[in-house]
Parts: structure tokens; C-alpha cells; sequence
């Protein structure tokens, strides 16, 4: 949306949307993909679960003067955390390869999510089913 529209549309003057439009280009967008590496077939079945999570900016984030944290867990259907990791935004310039075990039933999800820390509307999800 152009800065003039956000103008018309709230009934304010310029430079309002000149200034929306550029404090929301440094809004993180975060990008999540999840697929399984490797299956250990067996009676103690296992896979290697890998998230690729990134940032689509084309600059690093910065919200409110710094660069936000990031928090990524994993979780099977059951409700056991089987990963957590916390990171900077900037580390997600382009991407970054998290690989971790699960060990599951057959048929059990894998749930997967994303969010930087004190900034709504940055939530991904993903999973994966084992």
C-alpha cells in the first residue's frame, strides 16, 4: 500500500504515511519450513526433524532501536517441548538450518513454531508428521 493511501484512509496529513510505510519495513517477517532429514525405522522409532527459519527483510530487523530475539520450539502431539532454541534475528539473515532428534510414535505430529519475543503478529508454524 502506498503511504498516500494510508494518508486518504486515516484522514491524516503527510508525512504520517511516509513514516508507517518505512517503520514497517523493518517489521520482522519471519519464514519457517520443516520437513524430516531421516527416519530410523525400529521398535524406539526416530527421525531427524529439520526447520529452516529465516527472515525475508532484506535488511536485518530492528524494532524499537534493537534487534529482536527469536524463539523456536518443537513439540510432539503428546505435549513434550522436544526443541527449543533463542536467537537473534539478525543470525536469520538469509536463513538458518536447526536439525534436532524426536523420538515418536508412528502416525504423532510434530509441531514446530516461531515468534520473535514482544512483537505481535510474527507467528510461523509448521509440522511434520512422523
Amino acid at each position: 500500500m502506498e503511504f498516500f493511501h494510508i494518508e486518504r484512509v486515516l484522514s491524516r496529513n503527510p508525512p504520517f504515511g511516509q513514516k508507517i510505510v518505512r517503520s514497517l519495513a523493518h517489521f520482522p517477517r519471519l519464514v519457517l519450513a520443516v520437513d524430516i532429514a531421516k527416519r530410523d525405522e525400529g521398535p524406539e522409532r526416530s527421525i531427524i526433524v529439520r526447520a529452516i527459519l529465516g527472515c525475508s527483510n532484506r535488511e536485518a530487523p530492528v524494532w524499537k532501536g534493537t534487534a529482536p530475539w527469536v524463539t523456536l520450539a518443537a513439540e510432539t502431539s503428546d505435549g513434550r517441548l522436544v526443541f527449543f532454541w533463542k536467537g537473534k534475528v539478525k543470525s536469520l539473515m538469509p536463513s538458518k538450518d536447526l536439525v534436532f532428534p524426536v523420538k515418536a510414535a508412528k502416525g504423532e505430529k510434530v509441531f514446530i513454531w516461531a515468534s520473535c519475543e514482544e512483537i505481535a503478529g510474527t507467528y510461523v508454524t509448521g509440522e511434520v508428521t512422523v
